[in-house]
């Protein structure tokens, strides 16, 4: 914290070209101080057109009906 009072302008400076830092407190983490996204993040396209597999599957309510549909994908190998 002291360094950042003590350069503050400087590392953002820094910041806005694009370099990250962890703010610590006596050692310990306590914050993050990274750039601003300009641009939305890249989308990564699905492997195979249509999508996942699961986007066909029903949405569960339980746990068992969700170990279930895992236990048949799995088996689908």
């Amino acid at each position: 914290m002291t360094q950042l009072r003590r350069r503050l302008a400087s590392a953002l400076d820094e910041v806005q070209a694009g370099r990250s830092y962890v703010i610590t407190r006596h050692g310990v983490p306590i914050a993050r101080l990274v750039p601003v996204l300009t641009s939305p993040p890249a989308v990564i396209p699905a492997k195979s057109p249509g999508g996942s597999q699961l986007s066909n599957r029903p949405r569960h309510r339980t746990l068992k009906e969700a170990e279930a549909t895992l236990v048949a994908v799995r088996s689908e190998g």
